[in-house]
């Protein structure tokens, strides 16, 4: 019997925020934060501004760059902070 396992994606979305016992990562609380994005529209507002930018097929959508670069803004610990500084 020739069997393949099918390959699937699962997303785990988070539906509520409780306390827990478990070890979380300092950075547990982006997955929110990009729910937060998501929810309130940014997403389709910076593809309107900025979709257009895009020549290429080629790489990261512009969402993806935005919400990774929103990300790193949240996350970033004082250290890259100095270093942004112009």
């Amino acid at each position: 019997m020739d069997h393949t396992p099918s390959k699937t994606k699962h997303k785990t979305i988070i539906d509520e925020v409780a306390i827990t016992s478990d070890t979380l990562t300092s950075r547990g609380g982006l997955s929110l934060f990009v729910r937060y994005l998501r929810n309130i529209g940014i997403y389709a507002q910076l593809e309107i501004f900025f979709g257009s930018t895009r020549r290429s097929k080629k790489g990261l959508p512009i969402v993806e760059i935005f919400k990774q670069l929103l990300c790193f803004f949240v996350d970033a610990p004082a250290i890259t902070w100095s270093t942004l500084t112009l």
